[in-house]
Order: structure tokens, then C-alpha cells, then sequence
């Protein structure tokens, strides 16, 4: 894959909701990240990881962007492209 990539959520219809990688040179090239559980947390979406091995889990905020949290806290903010709405 390329060093230049996007991270995507989308619903799979094998797996369900993902959390991806996709190349910005060639978007046909994707690596799965994690499969989510999808909760509401304080008003907001939280999306966790099925396994919960990495300790990860994201906040869709108000605007669209995902901000992403590990055991320590806070991690980033990915910034929304195109929101389709959960």
C-alpha cells in the first residue's frame, strides 16, 4: 500500500461496520483495521472494537470528524471527507 492514505468507515455486508485503510493513489487497494460495535456515548456515536485486543475506540463528534482514543486517551482527530450518517 502506499504511504499516502485515507481511513474510511464503512458497512460491510460480511462484516458489518469497518474501520479501514484505502490507498488515495488507488482506492481498490483497502486493509481492514478493526470490526466496530456501534454505541451511544454521551450523545455521540462510539464505535469500539469487536475483539477490544488494541484498546482503541472513536467518537463520531458533531462535525463528522472521528476522533480516535487507546488506553492512554486521546490519540487524533480524523477529519470527515464525506458523512453519510450512521
Amino acid at each position: 500500500m502506499d504511504k499516502d492514505i485515507l481511513y474510511g468507515l464503512r458497512i460491510d455486508k460480511a462484516l458489518g461496520l469497518i474501520f479501514e485503510l484505502i490507498s488515495v493513489t488507488n482506492h481498490s487497494e483497502r486493509a481492514l483495521r478493526a470490526e466496530l460495535i456501534k454505541s451511544i456515548e454521551h450523545g455521540k456515536i462510539k464505535l469500539t472494537d469487536k475483539d477490544g485486543s488494541r484498546g482503541e475506540y472513536y467518537i463520531i463528534e458533531n462535525n463528522g470528524n472521528i476522533s480516535v482514543y487507546d488506553k492512554q486517551g486521546y490519540v487524533f482527530t480524523l477529519r470527515m471527507l464525506k458523512y453519510h450518517g450512521f
